[in-house]
């Protein structure tokens, strides 16, 4: 089955979101307007599989742990900790993604 857009839009900005944190990870710049354009892009796109899991009850480790992944991701980011924290914790997001596309093949 074709996957629906969002999910297309949803996985391929997850992909430039960790390549961005892991770049980024190498130098000492902070985040700019491409890592905001990214992340919003990627949280847009990704808002209707969470309201699917939600509207479906679902309470697997992947429903429960998506929301958490994301906002560390989204909070790793935007802070000015260590800059090595993005990129594991998008990478963590990317992981759950993975499990997720299996679980719907």
């Amino acid at each position: 089955m074709r996957p629906f857009r969002a999910d297309v839009v949803h996985d391929a900005s997850l992909a430039v979101w960790a390549l961005l944190a892991w770049a980024r990870a190498g130098r000492r710049a902070g985040p700019g307007p491409i890592d905001a354009l990214v992340v919003g892009t990627h949280l847009v796109a990704g808002l209707p599989a969470a309201v699917g899991r939600v509207r479906q009850r679902r309470r697997d480790p992947v429903a429960l742990l998506a929301p958490v992944a994301v906002g560390c991701a989204v909070v790793a980011t935007a802070r000015p900790g260590p800059r090595w924290a993005p990129g594991v914790a998008v990478t963590v997001l990317a992981g759950l993604a993975a499990v997720e596309r299996s679980r719907s093949a």
